[in-house]
């Protein structure tokens, strides 16, 4: 009976022993891991994420509008460097999965967005996708990052590399 269960003790450090070192071996980047991880990143593709929301009065440049340009001049000005930016990277020859995250998010605003990228030339080069939340205030900014990033994740999967 002592040599039964001595035995058995044994028997029980082993097999710890045996899962130990399996994980140790799978978390090394050995041979046929390293090439499982490059066939996944060969295969995937890197995510360009634009978040934006509608260039309005009111709502768009508040502080330069405060500087006295006016509510309406800055919205323009808003307008223009948003579709700048659609239009320079939907020109980029870099093959990435380009993503226009927009508020407020309704099929108004996904109508204005699609102007937005016809007046920027980029009509095709971008993926529009609502916010899930229109409160686009910079203490939400990591929760709207965080949503974006996932969200971004599952509907493009395999995606590499997320840049916002």
């Amino acid at each position: 009976q002592i040599l039964r269960r001595a035995m058995s003790g044994v028997l029980d450090l082993m097999r710890l022993l045996v899962l130990l070192l399996d994980r140790a071996l799978w978390s090394l980047p050995s041979g046929l891991t390293f090439l499982v991880r490059r066939r996944r990143l060969r295969a995937s593709v890197p995510a360009l994420v634009l978040l934006a929301k509608y260039p309005s009065p009111g709502r768009s440049k508040t502080r330069l509008a405060a500087s006295g340009l006016g509510e309406a001049y800055a919205a323009e000005v808003a307008r223009a460097m948003l579709v700048d930016l659609l239009a320079r990277h939907s020109r980029s020859t870099v093959h990435v999965q380009r993503v226009l995250l927009f508020a407020p998010p309704d099929s108004a605003h996904r109508e204005l967005f699609s102007e937005l990228l016809a007046e920027a030339g980029a009509e095709g080069a971008w993926t529009l996708m609502p916010m899930s939340s229109s409160d686009l205030r910079s203490s939400n900014l990591s929760a709207i990052l965080a949503d974006a990033l996932g969200r971004v994740r599952a509907r493009f999967a395999p995606v590499s590399t997320v840049v916002f």
